[in-house]
């Protein structure tokens, strides 16, 4: 088998462990940012609410 026989699969499989490893890598940061807008919102509506008084 020559070397650009034992290459190409080699290259291949390599690119398809970097684009994988991206592909999960941006589905999780996509999911950690949309948890962390949502604890955000849970925190601001169980806030308790500034008392005002008018005088």
């Amino acid at each position: 088998m020559s070397l650009a026989g034992q290459l190409l699969p080699l290259v291949g499989v390599a690119l398809g462990a970097v684009t994988s490893f991206l592909a999960v890598s941006l589905n999780e940061r996509t999911k950690w940012r949309r948890q962390q807008s949502i604890r955000w919102d849970e925190r601001r509506m169980t806030a308790p609410m500034p008392s005002t008084s008018i005088a």
